[in-house]
């Protein structure tokens, strides 16, 4: 008797050039019957672009390789060509034997175990493994990764490989500035439900509410993509998710395992006891990790209800190290929100006592310029090797009402012999002033020098020169003090002697009327040009040589603007936003 496989499909269809839509699908096993002749599966909704799942009994068909093809027809009544997936149907009325080794290789195979080998080598039935895909000799393009496992009788599989892009920039991509969200059909690009992340940034988080009280039972895609500051989408990504018709809350949760790494079926794994038993129970279990292999490690948790039905698991990655002894005293940590500046960048904090295990209450103010809306704090932490951890982020607090002062920027560079540190407020209240501070390590700061505030409504520049400044890297920040004592602490400006020439910061970015440019050029006359995000030029300018040039931006619409500056020597680019 061979075993029996039932095969479920998720195939995603779309037309492009005129406006069709997909009407009908229909599949076929093998022989193509014509169109039209096919099993029918059912197309909901109808649309452009269409997401549905079908269910191929495969218990008819004999052992060896088969192929399942799909193809849709439009509102004209054109059937299109067909897609096929290969499968394959095993005589085994067994399980196949557990997998031994893995292989990767990109883009043309070498053949079956000519690959490169992962390692450690995953074992079981379903491995998961982690492991670094070098990139660095690749060019420009497309690529594609492609991994094969074997099993223990010594066979190959069949690989399976996914596309990815290598970029020929040297520049970071341009922050996001828009998110929108669809559901099963694509609108179009911008049509879609706008979400609005919260910083903008090359890495921002967002959280939205996606309501589904008008989707019908079923299976569906949620997919979302985001816009950068250049005016381009990228591609969506999509999750499924499943509605059901049932009326009635699903039943408690009795039962719970847990297993690492291989997957021993629903029921075997090892036993959590729930406590107390409900919908929401919270339980803590301790994991022997004695007879783990040193590396990369999962443990996945499920759970099962009052009806006896085991629910999908969760999994997490935890590596085992080989090292004997204790980590390092944790001596020091750094703090910052939403996105990161990369390890080291931070705001720094200290323990006032350093150890294995440090308990202690921190205040941690949020920076002066922080927008109103829903943020994260994250921290890592240094033990006295110098090696930094892993970030823990905690959980989203929320900026709402008036702030006082904001720091609109804070920037520095280090022109011959001399660190010129120039900063820029808004709407000072109660601020009495500002203490400059310097660091050789971005971590112990010492007093610098004292500027006093302006304390009124209005926007506010500054300005304070090191005349002694380090010799090696130097970092600044600013304590800005309250007529009560109180103080808030600003960004850390890292200064190196490459820094000084050929920088260009603009600020306010976003911006309402006005945009200052921080040029640091070769000195001599400047072209300034206003470019659209189409390429067009509205304004172009000739100032003489200085290094702070504002301009007035009240008459652009809102959108996304380049500024570029060309004193004939050095050419340089940057965006903005008009809101």
């Amino acid at each position: 008797m061979k075993k029996i496989i039932l095969i479920l499909i998720v195939w995603f269809v779309g037309v492009h050039g005129f406006a069709q839509t997909i009407t009908a699908a229909e599949y076929f096993i093998d022989s193509d019957p014509g169109a039209g002749n096919g099993i029918p599966i059912a197309v909901s909704p109808i649309g452009a672009t269409v997401n549905f799942v079908a269910s191929i009994p495969t218990s008819t068909l004999s052992s060896g390789f088969h192929f399942v093809c799909i193809r849709t027809k439009d509102n004209g009544g054109k059937w299109g060509l067909f897609e096929t997936k290969g499968f394959y149907i095993s005589p085994s009325n067994s399980n196949t034997s557990n997998i031994q080794a893995a292989e990767f290789f990109i883009d043309a195979d070498p053949g079956a175990g000519n690959g490169t080998a992962i390692s450690p080598p995953p074992n079981g039935a379903n491995p998961v493994f982690v492991t670094s895909i070098p990139t660095t000799t690749l060019g420009g393009g497309f690529h594609f990764i492609v991994i094969r496992t074997k099993d223990a009788s010594g066979k190959w599989g069949l690989f399976e490989n996914k596309g990815f892009f290598i970029s020929t920039s040297t520049s970071n991509v341009s922050n996001i500035t828009a998110a929108e969200f669809f559901i099963d059909t694509d609108p179009g690009t911008g049509n879609g439900t706008a979400i609005t992340p919260a910083p903008i940034g090359a890495n921002t988080i967002f959280v939205t509410n996606i309501p589904t009280t008008s989707l019908s039972a079923g299976f569906h895609f949620i997919a979302i993509r985001t816009k950068d500051a250049t005016g381009k989408w990228g591609m969506f990504e999509n999750r499924g998710f499943f509605i059901s018709s049932s009326t009635s809350n699903v039943g408690n949760i009795i039962a719970a395992e847990y297993f690492i790494d291989s997957d021993p079926g629903t029921g075997n794994g090892t036993n959590i006891t729930p406590s107390p038993v409900g919908a929401n129970p919270s339980f803590v279990v301790n994991v022997p990790t004695t007879s783990l292999a040193t590396g990369f490690h999962f443990l996945a948790i499920r759970t099962k209800d009052a009806s006896g039905k085991w629910g999908m698991f969760e999994n997490r990655g935890f590596y085992i190290s080989t090292q004997t002894t204790n980590v390092g005293v944790i001596v020091s940590g750094e703090y910052f929100f939403d996105n990161d500046p990369g390890v080291g960048n931070a705001t720094a904090f200290s323990f006032i006592t350093p150890g294995n295990t440090v308990i202690q209450t921190f205040n941690f103010a949020t920076p002066p310029a922080i927008a109103q809306g829903v943020h994260k704090l994250a921290l890592r932490t240094k033990n006295a090797d110098g090696k930094w951890g892993l970030f823990e982020v905690s959980s989203d607090f929320t900026v709402t009402g008036a702030l006082p002062l904001q720091l609109i920027s804070f920037t520095g560079r280090k022109e011959k012999d001399i660190v010129k540190l120039q900063w820029q407020t808004e709407n000072e209240i109660n601020t009495h002033y500002f203490i400059v501070q310097r660091s050789a390590n971005g971590f112990d700061f010492a007093d610098l020098g004292n500027v006093a505030a302006f304390n009124t409504i209005g926007q506010h520049n500054y300005n304070f020169n090191d005349v002694n400044p380090l010799q090696q890297t130097g970092f600044y920040r600013l304590k800005q003090v309250d007529l009560n004592g109180t103080f808030t602490i600003s960004n850390v400006v890292k200064i190196n002697d490459t820094d000084r020439k050929y920088e260009l910061r603009l600020y306010p970015n976003p911006t309402v009327n006005k945009l200052t440019i921080d040029w640091n050029g070769s000195g001599k006359n400047i072209i300034v040009k206003i470019i659209d995000s189409k390429g067009a030029m509205l304004d172009t300018k000739t100032i003489a040589g200085t290094s702070i040039i504002t301009v007035n931006v009240t008459s652009l619409a809102k959108g996304i603007y380049y500024i570029e500056l060309n004193d004939g020597e050095i050419l340089k680019r940057s965006s903005f936003i008009k809101q």
